[in-house]
C-alpha cells in the first residue's frame, strides 16, 4: 500500500508540474510571438515607406534639377540674343536722320532688319517697342510694339499692340505694366507671364520667360521671350513617370500576405492605390473619429509612430467599412505625397494561428510524454523498494540467503535497518574512493594555470589555488584569510571593490570582468574574473566562488595595438581623401573626409550597414559597384579595384562625383574592406565646363550662314560647320582628316594661295563665281592663316555674297533711274519755256483775231491796208483759222499738262507722308501713263481702253505719293506692255477701287488693276516680286519694277500686294493700303480742293 501510494504522488506531481509548466510557457510564447510578428510588419513597412519616400525625394530633386537647368539654360539663350540686338542698335544709335511719325529711317531700316531674322525659334518671341507709354490712361499697360517676331512671319504694328494688350504676368498685370515696375530701378531683367494665343475658335495661355533690356537713344526697349510650358510638362512627365516606377516597384514588396503599399496627395487625391487610385479619398470618413479617412492618416504622419488604426472594407466586403486595419504613413513636403502602407490585424493573426497549432500540439505531446515518463519514473523509482524489500527479506545477518520467511513472521523495520547498516558499510567504502577522486580533482585543479579562489560569508579569503604562487609570488597561507582589497591594484581599486561588495549584497553574478592585482613586488598584473555566489545543503548563502585568469599579456597586447589604431586615425584623419573601413557588413572606421564627402554625421553613418551604403549611390551607378564588390567577393578580380568613378547622393540631396578604390585586408584575423575615396565634383564640373565651352564655340560656328573650313599646314579638314554641312552634302566624319581639294574639288583654285597666306600668316581674300541651280552665285573666300604652338593652319571662310552684289546692282540701277529722272525734270523745263512763249502768242492772236475782233486796233489796221475788218473775218473763216487756233491753244494744255505731270512724277518727294486723294493719284498716273509711246514698236498707251469702278466717298490716306504714284505706273506699263506683245484686239485695263474692313480700326482702301491680255504661267507667278527676275529680252526690263512695287506696299506702307492669274484669261493685280487716318477735317480739305 505504501510503494502504490508512492507511486500515484509522483505520477501526480509530475504531471500538475508539467501541465502548468506548458500552459504558462505556451501563453507567454503566443503572447510574445504576436508583438513579435507585429513589431517586425510595423517596423518593415515602416523601413519600405522611408525608403521610398528617400527615393522619392531623391527622384524629385533631381527632375527639379533638370528643369531649373533647361529654364537657366533658356533664359541665357534668350539674354545673350538681346544682348545682341541691344548692340545692333546701338551701333546705328548715333547716326542723325530725318524724323518720319516718331520713327526715324534709321529705326524703321532696324525694324526692317529685325524682321529678316532667322536665328529664332518658332517658340520664341521677339518685342521691339517704347518705354515712355507703357501704362495708358485707363492705368492698363497697353506698350507701343513696333516688331513683333516669330519664325514664319511680323505683325505689323496694329497687330502686334492687340497682342501686347493680352499678355499678362503671373500675378494678372499686363505685362508691359510689370515691365515698366522692373525698368523704374534697373536697366534690364526677367519677367514670368503668360501669353494669350489663338488657336482657331479656341485660346490658350503659354507661359513664358521674357528677358527685357532698355535701349535709351531711341526711347526703346527689347524683349525676347521663350516658352516654358515645355519645361512645367517635362516635370509632370517625370512625375508620371516615378509615380509608374514607384507602383512597379511596391507592388512588389508585400507585408504579410494581404498587406499593400498607397500613395495619396494632401488633397486627398490617391496618385497610387490597388482599389481606389485616381480617386479622391477625401469624403470617405473614419468609423473610429468620424473624421475624413485623408486627415487622420495626415495626422499619423506626424507622430511618432507614424502609425494610425482604423475601420476599411475588405475587396470582398466593399463599402462595409468594419475591418480593423494598421497603417504607417511617411510624409514628403516637397510633392505633398503620403507613402503609406497598411494591413488588416486579423491577417496579423494568421502568422501567429500556425505557431499557436503548434504549441498546443506539442502541449499534448509533451503531456503524453510526460504520462509515459512519470509512470516509467514511478515503476523505477518503487521497483528497487520493492526488489530491496524482496532482497533484504532473502538474507540472514550475514547477508546469506536464507530463503522466503513466512509474511507474519517477518519484521520489515528491521530488515530495513539491516539493511542500512549494510549500506553504510558500503558508504565507507564509496567515502575511500571519493578522497581519491578528490585527490585527483585537486592535482587537477594545481595543474590549471588559472588562480581558483573563495570567499567566506564575512568576505575573508578561504581558499586560494596554489596559481598565486607562480602568478602573484604569493603563498597560499599568505593570501587565505585576507580582505579582498590585499590583492587589489591601486588602478581601478574602487571599482574593482564595488564589485566583488556588490555580489556579496545582490549576490550576483560576474563575468570575465577585468581586475588589476598586485603581486608580491608590488607591480601591476592584469585578471578577468568570473564569479558568483554559492549556498549550502540548507539554501543558505555560503560566500562567493570564482576563477581569475591573466590576461597581462593580452592587455598589453590590445593596448598596443589600440595605440597603433590610434597613430592610424590620426594619420588618415590628415588625408584629404575619404578613408572607410568595411568587416561584416558594418563600417568599423571613417574619417573626416568621408562626412565632409557625403555631408552626414558620423552617427548616422555608423549605423548603416554595407547595403544601406548603396543609398549614397546614385541609382544609375550602383549595378556598377555591386558588380565590382561581387566579382570581388567570389574572387573574380583579385587585388585592389581602381578607377571606379560615380556619382554619389549627398546627405543634402545634391549630386557629387567620386572617385574609389578598395582593397581586402584582414584585421582581427577577420577579411575587412579598405576603400578610399576620392571627392572629383569640382574636376566633373571643370570637365562639363570645357565640354559646354567646346559645344558653345562649335554652335557659334555651326551658327554662322557661311562656311567655315579649317585646315592644317597639310590641307587636311579639321573644322567643317553645319552650312559646309548642308551645302555640300558632306558630313564632318566623312570629311575630317581628308584634303581639302578631295572634298572639295572647286576649291583647287585657290590651292596657292591657301599656301601663301600660311607662309606669309596674312588673310588673303579673293572672289569667284559660277551658276548655280538659282543662277549666277558669287562667293567671297577669306583665308585666315592660324598658328599656334604645335599647329599650323588656315581658316576658310567661303560667304555667298550674291545677294549683296543683286543689292549693289539695284542701287546702281536707282541710281541711273534717280539721274533719268533729273534728265526728264531737265528736259521738263527746258520744254515748258518754247511752250510757255508759243501758247502766250496763240492766246494773243486767238484774243485779236477771234474773240475781239471788232476792236479798233483792227480797224485801223485793215484800213491802213486798203481793206476792212469784215473782208478779212470772211477771209479767216474761209481759211478756218479761228478754228485752227483754238487746236494750237488745246494742243498747248495738253502738252502742258504731260510736262506737269512728268515734273510731279520725276520729283523726289518720298521723305514726306501726307494725305493723299487715291482717285486723283490714279488719274494722274493714268496721264502720265498715256504719253508713254514707243515709235520703233508702234506701241502707243492711248490705244487702250480704260475702265473705271470707283467707290464713292473713299476718304483720304497718309502715303507716300510718288512712291505710291510709282506702284501704279509700273503696273499700268506691265499691263500695257503685255496687252501690246500679245496683240490684243480691244486691249482694256479695269482699275477698281473701294473699301475693305468693317471697323474703322481696320479699314483698308484696295486697288485692284485688271487686263485682258495673255496672263501669267503659273509656274512663274511666285517669282515675280523677286529682285532681277524678268520674263522680258534682255535689255529691256531690268526685273526691279514689281519687286521694287512690292516692298513700297509691303514693307514701306504696311499693305499687302497680289497677284491672280490664269494662262490667256489676263492677270490682276490686287494692293491694298491702311487707312491710318480719316476724320472730317481731311474730307473738308477734299472738298475744300474740289472746289478750288
Amino acid at each position: 500500500m505504501i510503494l502504490t501510494s508512492i507511486k500515484s504522488r509522483i505520477i501526480v506531481a509530475i504531471l500538475s508540474v508539467v501541465i502548468i509548466s506548458l500552459s504558462v510557457s505556451t501563453y507567454y510564447q503566443v503572447i510574445e510571438a504576436k508583438k513579435a510578428i507585429a513589431s517586425r510588419i510595423e517596423e518593415k513597412a515602416l523601413s519600405v515607406t522611408q525608403i521610398t519616400r528617400d527615393y522619392i525625394k531623391f527622384r524629385h530633386n533631381a527632375i527639379i534639377a533638370d528643369s531649373v537647368n533647361k529654364l537657366n539654360l533658356k533664359k541665357k539663350s534668350i539674354r545673350s540674343k538681346v544682348d545682341a540686338l541691344h548692340r545692333m542698335f546701338a551701333a546705328n544709335a548715333n547716326n542723325k536722320d530725318i524724323v518720319i511719325d516718331n520713327l526715324t529711317n534709321m529705326q524703321v531700316g532696324a525694324l526692317r532688319d529685325l524682321s529678316q531674322l532667322s536665328t529664332f525659334d518658332s517658340q520664341v518671341l521677339l518685342w521691339v517697342g517704347k518705354l515712355y507709354d507703357l501704362k495708358t490712361n485707363d492705368g492698363r499697360g497697353n506698350g507701343s510694339v513696333y516688331g513683333h517676331k516669330t519664325a514664319s512671319f511680323v505683325y505689323d504694328i496694329n497687330n502686334s499692340y492687340k497682342r501686347a494688350r493680352n499678355c499678362t504676368g503671373i500675378n494678372g498685370n499686363n505685362v508691359f505694366a510689370i515691365a515698366d515696375n522692373l525698368l523704374q530701378d534697373a536697366s534690364e531683367g526677367f519677367i514670368e507671364c503668360g501669353i494669350v494665343e489663338q488657336s482657331g475658335a479656341e485660346e490658350r495661355q503659354i507661359n513664358h520667360t521674357i528677358f527685357i533690356k532698355k535701349f535709351m537713344p531711341w526711347g526703346w526697349y527689347i524683349a525676347l521671350s521663350t516658352p516654358t510650358n515645355d519645361v512645367e510638362a517635362d516635370i509632370n512627365n517625370s512625375i508620371t513617370v516615378l509615380i509608374n516606377e514607384i507602383k512597379n516597384i511596391l507592388e512588389k514588396q508585400k507585408i504579410g500576405k494581404t498587406g499593400y503599399f498607397f500613395i495619396f496627395r494632401g488633397d486627398g487625391y490617391m496618385p497610387l492605390h490597388p482599389t481606389i487610385q485616381g480617386e479622391n479619398a477625401t469624403k470617405i470618413i473614419n468609423p473610429d473619429s468620424g473624421n475624413s479617412i485623408i486627415y487622420d492618416l495626415k495626422g499619423a504622419a506626424r507622430t511618432e509612430r507614424r502609425a494610425l488604426s482604423y475601420l476599411w472594407d475588405r475587396p470582398t466586403d466593399k463599402g462595409n467599412y468594419i475591418y480593423r486595419k494598421s497603417a504607417f504613413v511617411s510624409h514628403y513636403p516637397a510633392l505633398d505625397w503620403y507613402i503609406s502602407s497598411s494591413i488588416y490585424v486579423d491577417d496579423m493573426n494568421l502568422f501567429v494561428a500556425p505557431f499557436i497549432q503548434k504549441a498546443l500540439l506539442s502541449f499534448v505531446i509533451f503531456i503524453a510524454i510526460a504520462t509515459g515518463v512519470s509512470l516509467f519514473l514511478a515503476k523505477a523509482t518503487t521497483r528497487p523498494l520493492r526488489k530491496l524489500v524482496q532482497y533484504v527479506s532473502n538474507v540472514d545477518e550475514k547477508g546469506i540467503p536464507v530463503g522466503d520467511l513466512p509474511e507474519e513472521q517477518s519484521d520489515e523495520g528491521a530488515v530495513l535497518i539491516n539493511s542500512m547498516e549494510k549500506m553504510i558499510t558500503s558508504i565507507k567504502q564509496y567515502q575511500v574512493s571519493f578522497l581519491e577522486s578528490e585527490s585527483k580533482f585537486r592535482a587537477l585543479v594545481e595543474s590549471l594555470n588559472d588562480i581558483l579562489f573563495e570567499f567566506d560569508i564575512t568576505g575573508n579569503i578561504s581558499f586560494i589555488s596554489p596559481q598565486v604562487n607562480e602568478l602573484l609570488g604569493y603563498v597560499q597561507d599568505e593570501v587565505v584569510g585576507q580582505k579582498p582589497g590585499f590583492l587589489l591594484h591601486d588602478e581601478n581599486y574602487e571599482r574593482s571593490l564595488n564589485l566583488i561588495k556588490h555580489m556579496f549584497i545582490g549576490q550576483d553574478e560576474i563575468h570575465n570582468e577585468v581586475f588589476n592585482f598586485k603581486d608580491k613586488d608590488g607591480a601591476k598584473r592584469t585578471f578577468e574574473l568570473s564569479a558568483g555566489p554559492f549556498f549550502d545543503e540548507t539554501g543558505e548563502f555560503g560566500g562567493i566562488r570564482g576563477v581569475a585568469r591573466d590576461i597581462t599579456i593580452k592587455t598589453e597586447l590590445d593596448q598596443e595595438l589600440r595605440e597603433t589604431e590610434e597613430r592610424f586615425k590620426v594619420l588618415a584623419d590628415q588625408l584629404i581623401l575619404g578613408t572607410l573601413i568595411v568587416q561584416k557588413g558594418k563600417i568599423i572606421y571613417c574619417n573626416e573626409a568621408v562626412l565632409k564627402i557625403f555631408e552626414m554625421e558620423i552617427r548616422d553613418l555608423e549605423q548603416l550597414n554595407q547595403y544601406e551604403l548603396f543609398k549614397f549611390i546614385h541609382p544609375e551607378d550602383r549595378s556598377l559597384i555591386a558588380n565590382q564588390l561581387m566579382k570581388k567577393e567570389k574572387g573574380i578580380t583579385k587585388g585592389i579595384i581602381t578607377n571606379n568613378e560615380w556619382r554619389a547622393v549627398k546627405g543634402s540631396g545634391e549630386i557629387g562625383w567620386v572617385e574609389s578604390w578598395a582593397k581586402t585586408v584582414y584585421l582581427h584575423g577577420e577579411p575587412a574592406n579598405f576603400i578610399l575615396i576620392h571627392d572629383i565634383t569640382q574636376k566633373k564640373k571643370a570637365e562639363e565646363g570645357i565640354k559646354q565651352y567646346r559645344n558653345y564655340i562649335t554652335s557659334i560656328i555651326d551658327s554662322m550662314p557661311f562656311m567655315l573650313v579649317g585646315i592644317n599646314v597639310d590641307g587636311e579638314i579639321s573644322l567643317w560647320n553645319k552650312t559646309a554641312i548642308d551645302k555640300t552634302g558632306i558630313d564632318f566624319n566623312t570629311a575630317n582628316g581628308r584634303h581639302l581639294n578631295d572634298v572639295l574639288p572647286d576649291m583647287s583654285a585657290q590651292a596657292v594661295e591657301i599656301e601663301k597666306s600660311i607662309q606669309n600668316q596674312e588673310p588673303i581674300k579673293s572672289k569667284r563665281s559660277y551658276l548655280g541651280e538659282k543662277g549666277n552665285v558669287v562667293e567671297e573666300i577669306t583665308v585666315y592663316p592660324l598658328s599656334t604652338e604645335g599647329f599650323e593652319g588656315a581658316v576658310i571662310l567661303i560667304d555667298d555674297i550674291s545677294d549683296e552684289v543683286k543689292i549693289e546692282e539695284m542701287m546702281i540701277q536707282n541710281e541711273k533711274m534717280s539721274s533719268i529722272a533729273g534728265l526728264a525734270a531737265g528736259m521738263a523745263h527746258e520744254i515748258n519755256n518754247p511752250l510757255a512763249g508759243m501758247m502766250q502768242t496763240a492766246s494773243v492772236l486767238a484774243n485779236r483775231l477771234v474773240n475781239n475782233f471788232d476792236m479798233q486796233a483792227n480797224q485801223l489796221a485793215a484800213k491802213s491796208c486798203n481793206t476792212n475788218v469784215e473782208a478779212v473775218k470772211c477771209f479767216m473763216e474761209a481759211r478756218d483759222i479761228p478754228r485752227m487756233l483754238g487746236q494750237i491753244v488745246e494742243s498747248g494744255n495738253r502738252a502742258a499738262n504731260i510736262v506737269n505731270s512728268m515734273l510731279s512724277f520725276s520729283r523726289n518727294v518720298n521723305d514726306s507722308i501726307s494725305s493723299v486723294d487715291i482717285i486723283e493719284l490714279i488719274e494722274l498716273t493714268v496721264k502720265v501713263a498715256e504719253a508713254d509711246y514707243n515709235l520703233k514698236k508702234n506701241y502707243d498707251f492711248k490705244q487702250i481702253k480704260i475702265d473705271r469702278d470707283y467707290q464713292e466717298n473713299i476718304p483720304y490716306i497718309y502715303c507716300q505719293q510718288t512712291k505710291i504714284q510709282q506702284v501704279l505706273f509700273n503696273l499700268l506699263r506691265n499691263s500695257a506692255q503685255a496687252l501690246h506683245a500679245n496683240n490684243t484686239s480691244t486691249p482694256t485695263i479695269s482699275i477698281k477701287v473701294y473699301l475693305e474692313g468693317y471697323s474703322e480700326d481696320d479699314q483698308r482702301v484696295v486697288i485692284e488693276l485688271e487686263d485682258n491680255g495673255p496672263g501669267i504661267p503659273e509656274n512663274i507667278q511666285n517669282r515675280i516680286f523677286e529682285p532681277f527676275y524678268t520674263t522680258k529680252p534682255v535689255g529691256e526690263g531690268t526685273g526691279l519694277g514689281l519687286s521694287v512695287s512690292y516692298f513700297i506696299v509691303v514693307d514701306q506702307h504696311g499693305g499687302d500686294m497680289q497677284v491672280f492669274s490664269a494662262k490667256e484669261k489676263g492677270a490682276k493685280f490686287r494692293f491694298s493700303l491702311p487707312l491710318i487716318a480719316k476724320s472730317s477735317d481731311l474730307n473738308q480739305e477734299k472738298s475744300s480742293d474740289k472746289k478750288s
